[in-house]
């Protein structure tokens, strides 16, 4: 998929350059292979969640990934490492960016988070200072599967219509996702300014719990915004208005669902947003 991207001249994405598949013995390293290892398959399960228990046994079943080294022509460092609110912003700004043409090429990224949205000042390529990585769960945005009853992602990034068990991963979810990082790396860092918050303990909720967690705080980003690292306090307002955003998003979605037509509006909202509060902040 990642060659498909990289040849379509998607912006604000990694490219790739090369792969190769690792073997041992002569043997394709398998998810069979390291479940009968009893390797770190089992962790692997619970830190990206695939599979819905309301499924059936054979549909319930992980799908078999191949351990594959992979070869970009692009580095950075990952997004919470920025030393700025105005640089947070333009990096989120750039990979939404990133995710929308990722969108118009045909493919749905699902698995926004903080580990999968670099920075690299140093390029001379303005298309490649912020970027998205790591397709690993990508799907075609054509493909039925984003209708399914799985639920995808990296867990404290989740919207809240995946936790709570909603059918159905579209744009819109992924756009929340950029909202969890966004307002997870204004609390967590820098690490010498942060403070005691609830926030680490969010991986060890159940999945509904958590979802209901933050449909609260989308509510009342207030909640978020009070734990603010200093360096991020001049983005309270920004993260307040796009609580708004995405709260109205998720209850409108509750009563219609988003079609591929209305795409476009909701990065209508969100970009403008971001750029707005980048120019107040010079």
């Amino acid at each position: 998929m990642l060659r498909e991207v990289t040849k379509k001249d998607v912006h604000y994405v990694a490219r790739y350059y090369a792969h190769e598949d690792v073997l041992v013995h002569g043997t394709v390293v398998d998810n069979r292979i390291t479940r009968s290892e009893g390797s770190w398959i089992q962790r692997w399960q619970e830190d990206r969640i695939r599979c819905q228990a309301r499924r059936s046994t054979s549909e319930n079943e992980c799908t078999n990934r191949f351990h594959r080294r992979l070869i970009l022509k692009d580095v950075g460092v990952p997004i919470y490492e920025v030393d700025s609110p105005a640089r947070l912003l333009q990096a989120l700004e750039d990979c939404i960016k990133g995710h929308q043409e990722l969108l118009k090429a045909g493919y749905l990224h699902r698995d926004i988070s903080i580990n999968n949205l670099m920075v690299n000042d140093n390029s001379k390529d303005p298309y490649r200072k912020s970027f998205l990585i790591d397709l690993d769960m990508a799907i075609p945005s054509s493909s039925g599967a984003q209708c399914s009853l799985a639920r995808t992602g990296t867990k404290v990034f989740m919207s809240c219509h995946l936790l709570l068990g909603r059918p159905g991963h579209t744009h819109v979810d992924d756009l929340e996702s950029f909202f969890w990082v966004m307002t997870w790396i204004c609390i967590q860092y820098p690490v010498e300014q942060r403070k005691a918050t609830t926030l680490p303990t969010w991986n060890q909720l159940p999945l509904e719990s958590l979802g209901l967690l933050k449909k609260g705080l989308l509510e009342e980003p207030f909640r978020l915004t009070k734990h603010f690292t200093p360096r991020f306090q001049s983005l309270t307002q920004c993260v307040d208005e796009l609580a708004k955003i995405m709260y109205k998003e998720m209850i409108d979605r509750s009563v219609k669902s988003a079609r591929r037509d209305d795409c476009a509006k909701l990065y209508n909202k969100i970009l403008p947003l971001f750029q707005r509060v980048r120019e107040e902040l010079r």
